[in-house]
């Protein structure tokens, strides 16, 4: 299980080296592991895209946006604002917003890119996922009316509806 592999991970401490060396195996285990190893504060702008496009899939994706991109410096938590989120990388906007929310940026900062990101992903279920993760954890931050009319707006306006209203 994920918390079995975090424990362990703990146990073995901080080796980035150690979890790059990990995250290159084809072993969904490893990699799992290998976010928990990795040190956030050594992680460029650059290697966190590595991190993203060698994940292999969104469980994984989820693991290094989570556990690894999250406690990342601010240097590249700027680079998934002012880059990816404006991309058209749909994997690099997921984990974006996955990791951003997380972090001390402002949430009204986010807003108008999540905005974009769902008109630009109209029928891209796992942006539209991550839109309602990070607008689920930033409640009234929004404006409920300002989500397009996409179905992936309209999937996250009708989840916020339901849970908040």
């Amino acid at each position: 299980s994920i918390p079995t592999l975090r424990a362990i991970a703990r146990e073995q401490g901080s080796d980035h080296a150690f979890a790059r060396f990990l995250f290159k195996q084809q072993v969904r285990e490893l990699r799992l592991a290998a976010a928990s190893i990795a040190e956030p504060s050594r992680v460029t702008p650059s290697e966190a895209e590595e991190w993203v496009a060698g994940a292999g899939s969104l469980e994984i994706v989820d693991e290094v946006a989570m556990c690894l991109l999250s406690r990342a410096s601010g240097e590249v938590h700027r680079a998934m604002t002012d880059s990816w989120l404006k991309g058209e990388n749909s994997l690099n906007c997921y984990a974006s917003l996955m990791s951003l929310n997380r972090t001390s940026i402002p949430a009204e900062e986010l807003f108008p890119a999540i905005y974009d990101l769902l008109k630009r992903f109209p029928e891209d279920r796992n942006v539209a996922r991550a839109a309602l993760a990070y607008s689920t954890f930033h409640y009234g931050a929004y404006a409920l009316e300002e989500f397009p009319d996409t179905p992936s707006g309209r999937f996250v306006r009708e989840e916020l509806h339901a849970l908040f209203a």
